[in-house]
């Protein structure tokens, strides 16, 4: 026998936020339960309480377009960690204090990498690249950060 299945319902919930490009994903962080929407062209992180509802806007205003996609969430110290896209500074978000960190140089290039694996191994994240021209790797207990890997110099036509 199958466990029940709720009903599902569609509620928009505050604040309205203008604009577009907004937020480019976002990641559970399993430690809290809230989730947490990452700027793409919105200024601030958004955080949502799917248990309360309850919609907030935190950490610093971020300006730019298209700045990180997604959020990786790293279990062994529950932080999340976004993908700079376009944005040239790392982003990461500590959910049990909602610290919003931006920090590093990493190219002015538009859409070096477009998503990233946890590896459970070494603790670190790394990021696929795009137009990048290398993988970029986070150590997610540090907030280090290095390009690792062979050099791709030519883009694809």
């Amino acid at each position: 026998m199958s466990a029940p299945v709720k009903p599902a319902y569609t509620q928009v919930i505050e604040p309205r936020l203008p604009g577009r490009d907004r937020y480019l994903g976002g990641e559970l962080c399993v430690k809290t339960g809230d989730l947490y929407c990452v700027p793409g062209s919105a200024q601030r992180v958004l955080k949502i309480n799917p248990e309360t509802d309850e919609v907030s806007l935190i950490g610093p205003e971020l300006p730019g377009k298209f700045k990180w996609l997604r959020a990786v969430y790293c279990p062994n110290n529950g932080r999340l960690f976004s993908i700079p896209s376009c944005a040239s500074q790392m982003l990461m978000i500590d959910p049990t204090t909602d610290e919003v960190r931006v920090y590093g140089d990493v190219g002015s290039e538009k859409w070096k990498w477009h998503g990233a694996m946890y590896s459970d191994i070494d603790e670190c994240i790394y990021c696929i690249p795009c137009n990048a021209k290398q993988v970029l790797k986070i150590d997610t207990n540090t907030g280090d950060y290095e390009f690792i890997g062979p050099v791709f110099e030519q883009r694809l036509q």
